[in-house]
């Protein structure tokens, strides 16, 4: 079990990557009639946009045999860089936060044994990213940003692992999106879905951990 957890942890941060590269990759900008020219043109004019983002989530699952708990609270600031932009759409894009805080606590409690195992964190990022789009195959925006941090647990077996905040779930793809703003270009927006957090992520018969996530989205300005 120690090894196999190991080496998820090993290439957490490669699939982390991995998995937003191919989203870019898939992405094209195809003329959208559903976006105003007027209104696509104030947001692809834009060379920079600073992003704050922030994960909560205070979830707890009990039954008979277990008790499973996440709690969660995470904050990252980027500025995206447009990387691409045509007629009918734009990409910004950043490899890693200008600055960010998280705290996180996981526990799990085995009633019948007694048996007790918590993940805590263990560093600062690994690997972070962040893509901001507008127009394209979407008649609106799209936000994914993720970031990657060291875990170290401790129970009956030491391991490290890593904690993954996401914008997606890996059911229902990604959730930080929706229609650009009739006026002005910024974005504010929240949004409550699951993402599988530990220990609420590899046990079969536990449900992943309930998570918010709050972002705003401004334009930097050239002088700033």
């Amino acid at each position: 079990m120690a090894v196999s957890r190991g080496l998820q942890a090993g290439i957490a941060s490669a699939i982390l990557v991995s998995v937003l590269v191919l989203v870019l990759a898939t992405s094209a900008f195809t003329q959208s009639p559903k976006v105003p020219a007027a209104v696509l043109n104030s947001f692809t004019s834009v060379q920079q946009f600073r992003l704050e983002i922030s994960w909560t989530s205070n979830s707890v699952y009990e039954d008979k045999e277990t008790k499973a708990q996440v709690n969660l609270n995470a904050t990252a600031r980027y500025v995206l860089k447009q990387v691409e932009a045509t007629p009918s759409g734009a990409l910004w894009s950043v490899q890693k936060p200008d600055s960010g805080f998280v705290t996180y606590t996981g526990v799990l409690i085995n009633k019948e044994t007694g048996q007790r195992t918590e993940w805590k964190i263990a560093g600062v990022p690994s690997a972070a990213h962040a893509e901001f789009r507008v127009g394209g195959r979407t008649p609106g925006y799209q936000l994914d940003a993720a970031a990657s941090y060291p875990v170290k647990v401790i129970g009956k077996i030491n391991y490290d692992t890593a904690l993954e905040l996401l914008t997606s779930n890996p059911e229902t793809g990604p959730q930080c999106k929706g229609a650009l703003p009739a006026a002005g270009n910024s974005i504010s927006g929240a949004v409550e879905f699951e993402l599988p957090i530990d220990p609420l992520k590899d046990e079969p018969d536990l449900p992943y951990a309930k998570v918010r996530v709050e972002y705003t989205l401004q334009p930097v300005e050239a002088h700033q």
